[in-house]
Formats: C-alpha cells, sequence, structure tokens
C-alpha cells in the first residue's frame, strides 16, 4: 500500500474510534419516495429544537500544494481539535468543515451553550501553527430544524436555520464565532444567572448586533460575533 493508502486509512480509523461523539443509531426520518406509507411520515414530521454548530478549517485547500504527509496531518489533528475543545454531537463532514447538531436533550446533558462558546474561544486561542490550522465557526439556537435524511447511509438535519448557520459561516473570519440571535440570547440568560463568570470571559467580548439580510430569507437577521484574541 501507498503512503497515501496508509495515511488515509490511518485517518479514516481514527475517526471511527473516536467517533466524534456520534450516535450510531439512526436519530432521525429517512425520506423514502417509495414508502406506502410516506405521506403519513411527512404528516406526523415535528421540528427538533436544537443547537448546529459549522466548523470550518481556514487555509484548507492552500495547504494542500505541501507534501501529502504535512496536510493530511493537519486536517486530521485539527478535526480532532475541534472536537476536543467542544464535545458535541458529530454529524458529518463537508469538505473541510465538521458540522455539528444536538437535540435540546442531549446538549444539555453534555455541555451549555456558555461552555460551547467557550471552548471555541479557547480552541482559536491556544492553537499551535505547527499542529492545527486555524477554524472559523457559527453556531444557532434552531426552532426550523427537521431530523430527516434522503439516504439511508446516515444521519441528516434540514431546515432553515441549518442554512441560517452556513450563511453564518461565510461571514465569518478566521478565529471569529458568529451566532444568531437566538443562541445569543440563551448565551445571555445563562451568563447572567452562573456565579463563575470569571469561566466565560469570552461572553464579554461579543459584538453586536449588525442587522444583515440574507439571500433567501425573507427578514433581516440579527447577528453576534467574538474573535479570539490572538487569532492570527
Amino acid at each position: 500500500m501507498t503512503f497515501i493508502g496508509y495515511a488515509t486509512a490511518a485517518l479514516f480509523t481514527a475517526c471511527v474510534d473516536a467517533n466524534f461523539g456520534l450516535d450510531t443509531d439512526h436519530m432521525g426520518t429517512v425520506i423514502d419516495l417509495g414508502d406506502s406509507k410516506l405521506k403519513e411520515v411527512l404528516q406526523d414530521l415535528k421540528s427538533s429544537p436544537g443547537y448546529c454548530l459549522m466548523a470550518d478549517i481556514v487555509g484548507s485547500t492552500a495547504i494542500k500544494d505541501r507534501d501529502v504527509r504535512e496536510w493530511i496531518r493537519l486536517l486530521a489533528n485539527t478535526f480532532n481539535n475541534i472536537r476536543a475543545w467542544t464535545e458535541p454531537r458529530f454529524l458529518k463532514t463537508v469538505g473541510d468543515m465538521l458540522m455539528f447538531w444536538f437535540p435540546d436533550a442531549q446538549f444539555y446533558a453534555t455541555t451549555s451553550p456558555l461552555t460551547l462558546i467557550q471552548g471555541l474561544d479557547d480552541m482559536n486561542r491556544h492553537k499551535k501553527a505547527k499542529l492545527f490550522l486555524p477554524v472559523r465557526a457559527a453556531v444557532t439556537r434552531c426552532s426550523e430544524a427537521y431530523e430527516i435524511s434522503f439516504m439511508r447511509s446516515g444521519d441528516d438535519v434540514y431546515g432553515k436555520d441549518i442554512d441560517l448557520t452556513a450563511r453564518l459561516l461565510d461571514m465569518a473570519s478566521e478565529g471569529e464565532i458568529v451566532m444568531n440571535d437566538a443562541f445569543h440570547q440563551v448565551l445571555q440568560g445563562q451568563y447572567e444567572v452562573c456565579g463563575n463568570k470569571h469561566e466565560f470571559q469570552v461572553v464579554e467580548r461579543i459584538k453586536g448586533p449588525w442587522t444583515v439580510q440574507f439571500r433567501g430569507f425573507s427578514d433581516p437577521v440579527r447577528v453576534f460575533k467574538v474573535r479570539a484574541h490572538r487569532a492570527t
């Protein structure tokens, strides 16, 4: 086997072993046009309130001009670093972007908006250029999200708030975390009543809101963002 084959196999094995927090049970509804009960399935379909996080590696295309051994190592390290700092429920990769989805019950059982946003900020502030690539992120509180998949091979989630997360990610630059108003409200509510505010200093650095008219959205969206101190 060539080095690329070994490296790819090793990276795949590492991802499977770590499992990125993914629940191996199918979480949602498979949309099958051949299903005789599809009409009833769609009638019974309900939205799933929760949180969506998208974390994108910055500069991942340019580094692929380097030696293959170097960029594979950097991508693998960065993927694992994102999970280590955030610990949410991994859903899928889209190129060099990781997408996480967690319904309310599972989210609050393992983390909180405060710990999530502080973890993302710590990750960006403590990045080591020789080990990890820089990251940008977007996180949303979702009310319009549906745990459905059009493929039997994996879980997925769709909805207007998922699309919004992608729009927010497009706004983010290196070291930034962009969030919607709904997430910011939950975050501020938790921060106001917590007794250890010194552990969540990232909240005081959040800027906004900005009002943005995104393509495909009829109403303007209020947006907040925060940048890591040492993101370079």
